[in-house]
């Protein structure tokens, strides 16, 4: 089974300048998915912090990938012609 990945927590560790709530909804997916540099990072956190409408979307967006996750590992895997057929078309 793979390791949990966990966003940061929303709860800002360095002052960092204050984000809008639509630059933070821009930046909310590459937050969860661990994307962002440590500087865009803290902007979001400190965003989160002081905003409950954005940070009951983060929980809401966490949530929902988690669920995803879950729901992809309990399934068996795809046979190996239909793997081997979807890695032809990616390497095209």
């Amino acid at each position: 089974m793979s390791q949990k990945r966990v966003p940061p927590d929303p709860t800002p560790r360095d002052p960092a300048p204050m984000i809008d709530c639509r630059e933070a909804e821009r930046r909310l997916h590459t937050y969860v998915d661990r994307e962002l540099s440590e500087g865009e990072v803290a902007e979001v956190q400190r965003h989160l912090e002081q905003c409950e409408n954005c940070r009951a979307r983060f929980r809401f967006e966490f949530g929902l990938r988690r669920l995803v996750r879950q729901a992809v590992e309990d399934q068996p895997p795809a046979p190996q012609r239909l793997r081997e057929r979807i890695s032809r078309l990616r390497s095209k």
